[in-house]
């Protein structure tokens, strides 16, 4: 075996060595491991935002206050409220149910919320029915960026003296509210 003897055999040796060394990372760095490995740190999971909400509290008069989702809306469409089971119409006890809104209900659901009239609602409305007291309060929430919250004591849209007092575009909201809890059922069974 021949051994190089010279130092500037040595030296362009190295030389070819380490460009050779540094060719190879910078056109193509090491794999670590073609494995999938568990994350350090929990990334988090998709989020569906909440564009729409009506949270509901029953009984306050009769001091067992007990609140529900009435409805709640997600940005894909997937909407969740809860409804009582057979079983539960006596006891009070409901269960959370979800579905999925349709292209056609969800764009019009989304027509109704994107009205610039909603923003410019009062944050309370009080009751105007008070012969026919159903001991609810409502609580009306919606948006991305800037959230919007309304409260309702006793809600009806289709009461004549509500009609008068609620202006259109929370009327209109309302009644598609009762129109997909019904369909759904997540008002009763």
């Amino acid at each position: 075996m021949n051994r190089i003897k010279s130092g500037r055999g040595m030296l362009f040796g190295l030389a070819v060595f380490v460009i050779a060394s540094s060719l190879t990372i910078i056109l193509k760095p090491a794999e670590i491991s073609s494995l999938p490995q568990a994350s350090l740190v929990d990334q988090p999971k998709v989020r569906d935002p909440i564009i729409f909400e009506v949270r509901n509290a029953e009984g306050r008069m009769i001091g067992n206050i007990r609140e529900y989702v009435r409805l709640r809306v997600y940005l894909s469409g997937r909407i969740e409220g809860d409804g009582y089971t057979k079983a539960g119409l006596k006891s009070g006890e409901r269960e959370r149910r979800d579905a999925v809104l349709d292209d056609e209900r969800f764009t019009r659901l989304k027509m109704l919320l994107s009205q610039s009239a909603l923003m410019d609602l009062r944050d309370k409305y009080p009751p105007y029915v008070t012969y026919q007291d159903t001991w609810e309060d409502s609580s009306i929430s919606f948006g991305l960026e800037r959230v919007k919250r309304i409260a309702l004591t006793n809600p009806d849209p289709t009461e004549p003296e509500n009609i008068a007092n609620y202006p259109p575009a929370l009327l209109n909201l309302l009644v598609e509210v009762d129109d997909i809890t019904k369909e759904f059922g997540f008002e009763g069974q």
